[in-house]
């Protein structure tokens, strides 16, 4: 009798992901990230800084009128 050979197809081992683990999920929150100091946006400063200047031109025509 004659022996058989064994199937030598490769079978690729199935990989898990580890997600990496956060120590405080709270804090990784989207949305929690918007906290902290509240500061005026550089449109607004010079938007303001306009104003400003055009009440200080307008109160010195009225002057010297």
């Amino acid at each position: 009798m004659s022996k058989r050979k064994k199937s030598t197809k490769k079978v690729k081992p199935t990989t898990v992901k580890v997600l990496k683990k956060y120590r405080n999920t709270v804090s990784q929150n989207p949305l929690l990230r918007k906290g902290g100091v509240h500061e005026k946006s550089h449109k607004a400063l010079r938007t303001s800084a306009k104003r400003e200047l055009r009440a200080k031109a307008r109160d010195s025509l009225l002057r010297c009128a």
